[in-house]
């Protein structure tokens, strides 16, 4: 049997470790996430558009069957549960992340005013000052551009919902095919944080 160095002797190579969590994805990887639900919106808008289109081509008998199975998951199933689902997902662990390093940087701040007026602190503590304002810079920056694509999936999907029932407002069709938009995403924030 193969065996590893442990803390009190040996132990067998097949010994579980400890388990780590995985890192968590970084803000760049959630924006591009984000990028992607955006045109992913925006593909699932435009075949919305082009099955209404369809319908409004062809015979009037065939338009509420058009309605309640090609636009219906059009809308319901891609714009709904897919692109707005998954922009959700993303907006919410890109939130979880700006929360994480903003606690950081309270944490680092306090260790500046803690350290900086005794000679502690390394250069007096301007690197941290230096440090604190570029994340909160990296931070406001990835937020406004993450909530361009969470506005737009957002736009995406009411208009998508808008059309749906603008066309069975003309076609005439059941009640009970009537869909309700659904609540659109939060958009992301960063807090504020006092001298940063």
């Amino acid at each position: 049997m193969a065996l590893t160095a442990a803390a009190c002797g040996f132990a067998p190579a097949s010994a579980p470790a400890a388990a780590r969590a995985p890192d968590p994805p970084s803000l760049a990887t959630i924006q591009a996430a984000l990028t992607a639900d955006q045109g992913q919106a925006d593909t699932d808008l435009a075949n919305v558009t082009k099955d209404i289109g369809s319908g409004d081509a062809g015979p009037g008998s065939e338009r509420c069957y058009v309605l309640a199975n090609n636009v219906r998951y059009d809308v319901d199933q891609r714009l709904n549960h897919g692109a707005r689902a998954s922009t959700s997902s993303d907006a919410a662990a890109l939130q979880a992340q700006f929360d994480a390093k903003w606690q950081e940087l309270v944490n680092l701040q306090q260790y500046n005013l803690d350290f900086s007026n005794n000679g502690v602190a390394p250069f007096s503590g301007n690197w941290a000052t230096t440090a604190i304002s570029q994340m909160m810079i990296a931070l406001t920056t990835t937020a406004t551009a993450a909530n361009v694509s969470i506005t737009a999936v957002n736009n995406d999907v009411a208009a998508g919902y808008q059309q749906y029932r603008s066309a069975w407002g003309r076609w005439d069709c059941p009640a009970s095919q009537l869909l309700q938009g659904p609540a659109q995403v939060p958009l992301v924030k960063v807090k504020s944080l006092a001298g940063a």
